[in-house]
């Protein structure tokens, strides 16, 4: 009777077994497993009976890797025409096993997309007009990008060599609105960030900045630089580093704040430790856009400049003791007076003492009329006045003092001249020339009003952070 092929390979599995029991102690112990519908095969050509030759293996293969319907055989038949060794058989093709996360056949994931981060951060709704505004990618650079004011004009900027940052390079005005729109770029086969953001600068009160000297003007060696803030709450520490002076050639300069006359606020005042060289260029420039320069109040939307020269080195020596006027240029001679000066030490009158230390020229008239009633004296001419002081003192022609004129002092604090000598010096003097009187009880002082800059010792002046 012909078996079936599952019959012969079923006898063959137990023939096999059968005739293995008996060396079990020098096999290894096998794995567990299911043989239940399995198919023992040999690795190598199996002897008459299907038992393996000697130093063959025995395999159990299971029932996946076989079909379970039968067993196909070789065209090569072995000594047992009933028995197919399974070397000689064909499998059938394993079953498909699914992809596993991070197998070499699972999907890869996206890159990161670039990161956007913006200073002041967008939503900023007090942003100080004086810092740029800055868009940066970070994993990525910056494919797009334009800013627009609230009218709609773009504002100006540039990107950093590699594209992952955009800055502003242009003033922003207070109570502004600007929105960035444009797109940021990460590693290839991520995707686009999109760029939208707004940003509103603060808005309040702001002040003005005024300059002295003017713009073009040449002054005199002894002029000091005022600058006034328009407040008088103004925050001096945060104010004073933006201000910025460049001398030609470089001038040590120093700065005190300075209350002068009309003028509740104290203002800046800055000048060398002795009079200007003769020539120096100045120019003087205040930014103070985003300074909070007192509560409530911030800095001009615009930058205050000044440029302005020294003229000629004039330098006029009067002195209460010989009555004379000396005028100096360069350090020579160019002209002499004789004068008469106020009369205060010879009556008792501080009042009328004429004030010793350095005046300066801060005007002139050549139709001057005079007025003082404590003195008993209104609209009275002096003409070819120059005056060195807020508190009424004057180079000035009087006629009625000529005969004492290098003598002795009669005046009530001016300096009288003949009529010859007052035009002369008129002449000569300029806004800023310093007026160094000596010979007198009492010194001049704040009390006395503009401009007394240098009666305060220069120890009180302080450096300037910006000057070249």
């Amino acid at each position: 009777m012909r078996r079936s092929k599952r019959a012969t390979a079923v006898l063959a599995g137990a023939l096999l077994l059968g005739a293995c029991s008996a060396r079990t102690s020098s096999l290894p112990q096998a794995v567990p497993m299911s043989t239940e519908g399995a198919v023992l095969s040999t690795s190598a050509a199996a002897t008459p009976g299907g038992l393996p030759a000697a130093g063959g293996s025995l395999t159990v293969v299971p029932p996946s890797s076989v079909e379970s319907s039968a067993v196909t055989s070789s065209t090569q038949k072995s000594a047992d025409p009933q028995v197919t060794s399974s070397s000689q058989s064909t499998p059938s093709a394993p079953s498909t096993v699914p992809a596993t996360p991070g197998s070499p056949t699972s999907a890869k994931p996206k890159p990161k997309s670039a990161t956007v981060v913006a200073s002041p951060e967008f939503g900023t709704e007090q942003a100080n007009p004086a810092q740029p505004l800055t868009v940066k990618a970070a994993g990525g650079t910056i494919s797009r990008l334009a800013v627009y004011a609230a009218d709609g004009t773009t504002i100006k900027g540039s990107f950093s060599a590699d594209r992952t940052q955009w800055s502003s390079d242009q003033r922003l005005r207070y109570g502004g609105s600007y929105h960035a729109k444009g797109t940021a770029t990460g590693p290839a086969g991520s995707d686009p960030t999109t760029i939208d953001g707004v940003w509103a600068t603060v808005d309040g009160d702001t002040q003005t900045t005024s300059i002295t000297p003017g713009n073009g003007a040449k002054v005199g060696v002894a002029i000091p630089i005022i600058i006034k803030f328009g407040t008088c709450g103004a925050d001096h520490s945060a104010v004073e580093p933006h201000v910025s002076i460049t001398t030609t050639p470089k001038v040590e300069l120093r700065g005190a704040w300075i209350r002068h006359d009309s003028d509740d606020c104290r203002s800046l005042d800055i000048r060398p430790e002795k009079f200007w060289p003769e020539g120096t260029k100045v120019h003087v420039e205040v930014d103070l856009l985003g300074v909070q320069v007192a509560d409530d109040v911030w800095g001009s939307k615009d930058i205050a400049t000044r440029d302005f020269t020294i003229g000629r080195n004039q330098v006029t020596y009067a002195d209460g003791r010989t009555h004379t006027i000396t005028v100096k240029q360069d350090g020579k001679v160019v002209a002499h007076y004789p004068t008469s000066m106020g009369r205060g030490d010879d009556v008792g009158d501080p009042r009328m003492v004429t004030r010793s230390g350095i005046h300066v020229v801060i005007g002139k008239e050549a139709d001057k009329k005079m007025t003082n009633e404590k003195f008993g004296y209104k609209d009275l001419p002096e003409p070819w006045s120059v005056r060195i002081s807020n508190n009424g003192e004057f180079i000035h022609q009087n006629l009625g003092t000529v005969d004492v004129q290098g003598k002795k002092n009669v005046s009530h604090g001016c300096l009288n001249l003949s009529d010859v000598n007052a035009k002369a010096y008129f002449n000569s003097a300029i806004y800023g020339d310093p007026v160094v009187i000596t010979g007198t009880s009492v010194p001049l002082s704040a009390s006395d009003g503009d401009l007394y800059d240098w009666a305060v010792p220069w120890d009180q002046w302080r450096p300037l952070g910006s000057q070249t």
